[in-house]
């Protein structure tokens, strides 16, 4: 599932920042937000999704974009 996926990476950062910052490796930081950024651009992609589906999309909502 996309969802999990998503978690997936999200609880990889997580485990790599501590790492990263005590390292002062600028590289590892600069690639954690990188995948933070993939990671927010996915869960705004699957928000979009889950509202123009199932219930909400029996409210006929219109998208502007």
């Amino acid at each position: 599932l996309p969802y999990q996926e998503v978690q997936q990476r999200f609880q990889n950062v997580e485990a790599l920042l501590p790492e990263a910052e005590e390292s002062k490796d600028a590289e590892l930081m600069n690639d954690l937000y990188e995948e933070l950024a993939f990671v927010e651009k996915q869960l705004e992609e699957l928000e979009v999704r889950k509202m123009l589906s199932g219930e909400m999309q029996r409210c006929y909502s219109v998208l502007f974009l």
